[in-house]
């Protein structure tokens, strides 16, 4: 029997499930039949002109067979043994990468024989917009600094926001811009970004109500999280309670500098409330830490 793209789907129906109730012992098909059919009698595959099939195809066409208990035999045929090269290293590669969990070597081996692709052009199917070229730009500069022995440094802190805030859809409708200004302030390591982000966000959409308001207050701690070690962070809206990790002598130095600069109480040798009297004041105070400010 016979089935390819062109028919009807009833009539590919008809033609595959007679084929599954052998009624008919050959199945002629175009590779329509590469994904998502199991028939695990089937133990025999000829493909025809193998030479013209990309890698992935003949990896998906031979697991149509060998899906049960028998023994199972593909055949990949060729017009001439004057093939391109390659089409013979894909052939190769088809024959090598035989056992059971070959796939990830199989597209390990393609990536190699084909390349990578334009990944900054749009002949790719799969546009470098879809992750985003600021993310793209982050890994990127993540591994020269790993190359370069230059490692930056990770802390991550316990945070608990005790507060809603987002950015709705009725001030920003764009969903990727949203998300872009999300990032923006949530890993601001400055307060001047703080600052200018908050501005800008002014100027280009209008007063911003209570919920965007707080996101700024989120990013400034996660921030002062990340440059003084906090183990872990309650964040409220008039005030933040800190419990300061013992794991860094010179940041227990710094953070006993800034708390000079505020008001707060000290409930334990670790952990703190600072009280937010004004934003815009606290990040003038956390301004005047050279490690924090412009």
């Amino acid at each position: 029997t016979l089935i390819h793209a062109k028919m009807r789907s009833k009539r590919i129906e008809e033609n595959l499930m007679g084929f599954i109730q052998k009624k008919y012992r050959i199945l002629v098909s175009t590779t329509i039949i590469e994904n998502g059919i199991d028939i695990p009698d089937v133990n025999t595959l000829i493909v025809v002109n193998a030479e013209r099939f990309g890698l992935t195809q003949l990896y998906q066409l031979r697991g149509r067979i060998g899906r049960g208990n028998r023994q199972a035999y593909a055949f990949f045929l060729v017009q001439s043994p004057r093939i391109a090269d390659k089409a013979k290293s894909r052939l190769d590669a088809i024959r090598e990468f035989a056992d059971l969990g070959s796939g990830y070597k199989l597209a390990e081996f393609d990536l190699k024989l084909r390349g990578m692709g334009s990944l900054l052009g749009n002949k790719q199917h799969g546009h470098i917009e879809a992750l985003g070229f600021d993310y793209y730009l982050e890994l990127l500069n993540q591994m020269i600094k790993e190359l370069k022995g230059e490692d930056e440094e990770q802390w991550e802190s316990k945070m608990k926001i005790h507060f809603p805030y987002s950015i709705d859809s009725n001030y920003i409708s764009d969903a990727s811009e949203r998300i872009r200004y999300y990032k923006k302030i949530l890993e601001a390591r400055r307060v001047g970004e703080i600052l200018e982000l908050k501005e800008e966000l002014a100027d280009r959409f209008g007063p911003f109500d209570k919920n965007v308001e707080n996101i700024f207050l989120v990013g400034l701690m996660r921030m002062m999280a990340h440059r003084y070690h906090f183990k872990e962070v309650e964040v409220f809206e008039d005030k933040i309670q800190i419990l300061q990790s013992d794991q860094d002598v010179e940041k227990i130095l710094m953070f006993q500098n800034f708390l000079k600069k505020i008001r707060y109480e000290k409930i334990d040798s670790k952990k703190y409330i600072l009280f937010i009297d004004n934003f815009e004041r606290l990040c003038q105070e956390i301004k005047g830490d050279s490690r924090l400010g412009k």
